[in-house]
């Protein structure tokens, strides 16, 4: 099985989509076990997995229907066929009663690229300037969203 970055598998899945949206999440994870017995180490290993799900959406008008799939140990090759069983999902999947469109890139429309993957993360300002006016600063500081100044201290 050939491994692929999680940025790699997400690319590849949106080119191969040919619904109208589609949302594709890489989820990767990995833990160390450690066995002991009277004070010695027995046995010992590290263990990782990544599951790739992609969420298929097919519009029609007002209406779109959406089909999801996941799965772990997705190689290279496998990626066009987990797209395809998403698609084919949604295709033959009822329509959702609460329909919305995506969100758009920030700073575009539909078909206008967001940030590369490498680029350094964006400020949250935006966020935590729409939580305080929603009423919900608390929110903004449970999820700890406030940018450190050049002094150390929350801006």
């Amino acid at each position: 099985m050939t491994m692929i970055s999680p940025q790699d598998a997400i690319e590849r899945a949106l080119k191969a989509a040919t619904c109208d949206d589609c949302v594709v999440i890489a989820e990767e994870s990995s833990s160390a076990n450690l066995r002991w017995a009277r004070n010695s180490l027995t046995t010992n290993g590290i263990s990782a997995s990544r599951r790739l799900t992609v969420i298929a959406i097919i519009r029609d008008g007002a209406q779109a229907r959406a089909g999801a799939v996941s799965r772990a140990g997705v190689s290279r090759e496998q990626i066009p066929d987990l797209v395809a069983e998403a698609e084919k999902s949604a295709a033959e999947g009822s329509p959702a009663e609460d329909t919305q469109p995506l969100v758009a890139p920030a700073g575009g429309g539909a078909g206008r690229p967001g940030p590369a993957w490498d680029d350094p993360p964006g400020r949250t300002d935006d966020l935590s300037h729409a939580l305080a006016l929603a009423g919900a600063p608390s929110l903004a500081a449970a999820a700890g969203i406030a940018h450190i100044g050049a002094a150390g201290s929350p801006r």
